[in-house]
């Protein structure tokens, strides 16, 4: 995607959305093990309250690590105002279930199987879905930023 100087707000905008966004929730921290029950439906974050809230704490540090919400913000804004179209990738691989998209085994609803496989408590549920979560791997990027080990994006050779 070419972002012209007409879209060279997008990148400032995300970064704002995300600092507010993660500032939100740094104040809403003491009520996450809340949260993350009526998400999951799991009581096990209200009987290990603190932590829960350790672990949502490592969560939110690793979404600013990761530029989730900024990137995700960019990408959805980039598809309305790019004045080019996007590079195409095709992504191929299945997930071996190594926690490394989990925000790098960070995050609060990532538990492990005695095998030593990734479990997500809140997969498939409508808010798994409105997260990066339930689209991922959308990109090369968003491969990269974890160094996924089950996927890689192959670059589509457009034609013209």
């Amino acid at each position: 995607m070419v972002i012209s100087e007409s879209t060279g707000w997008i990148k400032p905008f995300s970064r704002s959305v995300q600092a507010f966004v993660l500032a939100l929730m740094v104040l809403l921290l003491p009520a996450s093990p809340i949260a993350c029950a009526a998400l999951s439906g799991s009581l096990r974050f209200l009987r290990f309250y603190g932590d829960s809230v350790k672990r949502s704490a490592k969560t939110l540090r690793a979404l600013y690590r990761a530029d989730v919400i900024a990137r995700n913000l960019e990408r959805l804004l980039g598809q309305f105002f790019a004045t080019a179209p996007a590079d195409e990738f095709c992504v191929e691989g299945d997930c071996t279930h190594c926690g490394q998209c989990c925000l790098d085994r960070s995050c609060v609803f990532l538990t492990w199987t005695p095998s030593g496989l990734s479990r997500c408590s809140i997969h498939n549920t409508w808010f798994w879905k409105l997260t990066s979560c339930g689209t991922y791997p959308i990109d090369a990027q968003s491969i990269d930023t974890y160094n996924c080990p089950s996927f890689r994006a192959i670059p589509i050779r457009v034609v013209r």
